[in-house]
């Protein structure tokens, strides 16, 4: 199948106009007319994946993460992205990004995989779009939980050796928000919608301030926490649309994040 190809079923199945106009989806490199049997699912794109993807002999690399985010002035082998850029080009290995557009899927997106993570019923778009997507999902436990011990049930499902949380830990909570990634300024509506428990990434010190004077119970789980279980969500999809190709996951996929 070529490139092109493959772009246009990416793009029925998670439309690239559904993103941010902040964003960057899409083919960051590659040749269209390329035929591809293998794709090699990504976080983000770095040096060790690009290492991979030549091991595995991977034709494109989709990442969430846009590898190419704000304007390059040069592509130059003096800086590491263009020495990636390159590589890339020598090595005939595209490289696409769904980012925003991949946030906001009802289906099978960011927030979606987030929710069915933590074995959330019902759960439905917490911001909705007019195309029915949008950011972020809220739905409910099967029972209530004492906040305290669903703190740690988040912890566990995420495989998180740390989260920082607020709110009385005797509280009682059944209805959850999640929003996978950066995601603060959805709490206020998390809070409308009836949420308990407001869970995403990448909190500062006065969301928890804004949190705490508004009683809500505030989890944040980190950027990669909340976000890296989208691989085998879509990579699920991807086997749908592409039954004929190779579709792995990359081995070199971590937090950047250290905890002691």
């Amino acid at each position: 199948m070529k490139l092109m190809n493959i772009m246009e079923a990416l793009d029925k199945t998670c439309p690239f106009s559904m993103q941010e106009g902040f964003d960057n989806s899409g083919l960051q490199v590659g040749d269209t007319e390329k035929d591809c049997q293998k794709i090699l699912l990504a976080f983000d794109f770095t040096e060790e994946v690009l290492e991979e993807a030549i091991a595995v002999r991977a034709d494109v690399i989709i990442t969430h993460h846009p590898f190419l985010f704000t304007p390059l002035k040069s592509i130059s082998t003096a800086h590491w992205k263009g020495r990636q850029i390159f590589r890339l080009i020598r090595e005939n290995i595209a490289l696409v990004a769904l980012h925003t557009n991949l946030d906001k899927d009802l289906q099978f997106g960011v927030s979606k995989a987030l929710a069915e993570r933590l074995c959330l019923q019902g759960s439905q778009v917490l911001l909705p779009e007019e195309n029915g997507c949008g950011f972020g999902c809220i739905g409910n436990l099967s029972q209530v939980m004492l906040y305290t011990d669903f703190v740690e049930f988040v912890k566990k499902a995420l495989e998180r050796p740390a989260v920082k949380y607020v709110g009385k830990k005797n509280k009682q909570v059944q209805r959850i928000a999640v929003s996978g990634g950066s995601c603060a300024e959805f709490m206020e509506e998390a809070q409308n919608q009836g949420a308990d428990v407001f869970i995403c990434g990448d909190l500062k010190y006065h969301d928890a301030q804004k949190a705490q004077e508004n009683e809500m119970c505030l989890i944040d789980a980190g950027h990669f926490g909340t976000e890296v279980w989208v691989l085998k969500t879509f990579q699920n999809r991807l086997y749908d649309i592409f039954p004929t190709m190779e579709i792995e996951i990359c081995n070199k996929i971590y937090d950047y994040w250290q905890y002691k």
